[in-house]
C-alpha cells in the first residue's frame, strides 16, 4: 500500500495504515530492543508455517491476538474481531498479510541505503478521477 501510494499517488484516495510504517522507515529505526519484540516476523519468514499455525482451529490464534495480546483487554468487540477473522480467511489473505512482513526481510543492505533515500511522504492527489 505505501508504495503504490508512493509511486501512484493519483490511484490512491486514502490510505490508512495504523502501525505499520513504510518499510524503509521501520528498518532504519530498529533497535535491539524492538528487534526481540518484533520476534514474530522473523516466524513469518517460514513458508506456509505461520499460515497454517495462525489458521488452526478455525483461526483462534487470531482471535487471541485481538482479544489477550493487546494493551486494553477491550480494545476489540467479539464483533470486531469476527470482521478481522472473516478478512483473514479469505483466500489469499493471510498469505498477502504475512508477506508484508517477509518483503522486509528480502533486500540487500545497498538496497536499504537506496530505499531509505528516496521519499518516504506520500502526497495525496486531490482532484478528481
Amino acid at each position: 500500500a505505501w508504495a503504490l501510494a508512493q509511486k501512484h499517488p493519483q490511484r490512491v484516495s486514502k490510505l490508512v495504515a495504523l502501525q505499520v510504517p513504510p518499510a524503509p522507515v521501520w528498518r532504519a529505526n530498529m533497535t535491539v530492543k524492538q528487534f526481540f519484540r518484533s520476534w514474530y516476523m522473523l516466524f513469518f519468514q517460514l513458508p506456509g508455517v505461520p499460515e497454517t499455525l495462525l489458521s488452526r482451529n478455525n483461526y483462534e490464534a487470531i482471535r487471541k491476538v485481538f482479544k489477550e495480546s493487546v494493551a486494553r483487554k477491550d480494545s476489540f468487540t467479539d464483533e470486531d474481531v469476527e470482521e478481522y477473522v472473516k478478512a483473514i480467511s479469505q483466500p489469499g489473505a493471510l498469505t498477502a498479510a504475512t508477506n508484508y512482513y517477509r518483503a522486509l526481510f528480502r533486500r540487500s543492505p545497498a538496497q536499504n541505503r537506496k530505499a531509505l533515500t528516496m521519499a518516504v511522504r506520500c502526497q495525496v492527489h486531490t482532484g478528481s478521477r
